[in-house]
């Protein structure tokens, strides 16, 4: 077990649910390494690339939120352009979730602020509090990953049924209070537009990805 503790939350998948439908899989096969081959075509979008016009957030399916910041990797709000902010980089988008030896699970944020906010590592409070905050041992390991039927605010009142299809939140609150309803938060427009646009995942392979918490040291 590593000595730094990860925490996130987000949309995701298990690793090897993502290889199975990635759109990229033949070219990884052919090259002999998917964790490269996705690494490369990810990491080398620049902030031109997740720059998502107005005609693309309106883009967006029925009832999910309007992407409020176009520049997905962008610190901070730019205001219709009135400021510029600081930039991050595309591989901040999602994060690995390591077991440590190797790659459990894949979590994706909507833009840079939101990977900012749902994403923290090495965070001593966290350290003090796993350590110390409870009789149990570190070293029992307290890493999980879970998956979780409400979306993350403030994508919360955001709903898909079990086929992926938008929901209205006040025509169906009531449904989503039972969990065999199947009825679970949405993906945000933001994590679909740039998963299909740069050919990770087409639409059916997005609707796999669920909302997600996930604590692991690494």
């Amino acid at each position: 077990m590593g000595i730094k503790i990860h925490r996130a939350t987000g949309y995701g998948m298990p690793w090897k649910t993502f290889k199975k439908v990635a759109k990229f899989s033949s070219e990884a096969d052919a090259k002999g390494d998917f964790y490269e081959v996705f690494r490369q075509k990810f990491d080398a979008l620049t902030k031109e690339d997740l720059f998502m016009t107005k005609e693309e957030r309106k883009l967006r399916p029925e009832h999910s939120p309007y992407a409020l910041e176009p520049h997905l990797l962008a610190e901070s709000l730019t205001m219709g352009g009135r400021y510029t902010p600081e930039f991050g980089r595309a591989e901040d988008l999602y994060q690995l979730v390591m077991n440590p030896d190797y790659i459990t699970d894949i979590i994706f944020f909507p833009n840079m602020m939101y990977a900012n906010s749902w994403y923290r590592s090495d965070n001593t409070v966290d350290y003090m509090f796993e350590c110390f905050g409870k009789d149990a041992d570190v070293h029992e390991s307290p890493d999980f990953t879970k998956y979780i039927r409400h979306g993350v605010y403030p994508y919360n009142k955001f709903l898909v049924d079990k086929d992926g299809q938008p929901l209205s939140y006040d025509d169906y609150c009531m449904d989503y209070q039972n969990p065999e309803s199947g009825i679970r938060g949405a993906v945000p427009h933001e994590i679909r537009w740039y998963l299909t646009k740069f050919g990770f995942l087409d639409e059916a392979g997005v609707n796999e990805l669920r909302p997600v918490i996930a604590q692991w040291w690494c």
